[in-house]
């Protein structure tokens, strides 16, 4: 069977790429990869719609599915950090609250209607099934979210004041 040049070549450079990463990711001077900026509709945005999307899985019984989203509206209120509106129209950004795979914010654009960030939370199990105790989980889950929401704002506004100094 005879090797064409252009499968040798090919062959040749397959072999470089793969060893060159290889070493790349063994040596001790790779460079450390920067943090990726936030959004900045997340960082210039000040009016909010909370999407309550909680029951769309069955995860969560219709009871409880409220006190979640209850939780969490007031979590944002209370943060002062951005101002609740009514419409997803008067937003700058929609919070959408969801349990898909656990308790889910995903954070979207409503001009473009594209997801911008998603921070997932645990799914409320609490060890006895009463309702009392769900609301329990779910509060703690939700209160969760809105604090990493408050970290990711606070590193951006951070990395932000970085980048314009």
């Amino acid at each position: 069977m005879s090797r064409t040049p252009v499968h040798c070549t090919t062959t040749l450079l397959l072999i470089l790429t793969f060893t060159s990463i290889n070493a790349f990711s063994q040596s001790g001077s790779a460079l450390p990869i920067p943090a990726a900026p936030i959004p900045v509709q997340i960082i210039n945005g000040k009016n909010v719609f909370i999407a309550n999307l909680m029951a769309e899985n069955g995860l969560i019984a219709p009871v409880t599915e409220h006190r979640g989203y209850d939780a969490f509206y007031a979590a944002i209120k209370n943060g002062r950090q951005y101002h609740l509106v009514a419409t997803p129209g008067d937003a700058d950004l929609v919070f959408q609250l969801s349990t898909a795979d656990g308790l889910q914010l995903t954070i979207i654009d409503p001009h473009t209607n594209i997801a911008l960030w998603s921070i997932r939370g645990g799914v409320p199990s609490p060890h006895s099934h009463s309702i009392s105790d769900v609301e329990k989980a779910i509060q703690s889950s939700t209160a969760a979210l809105a604090f990493d929401l408050q970290k990711l704002i606070a590193s951006a506004a951070a990395s932000s004041a970085t980048l314009s100094k």
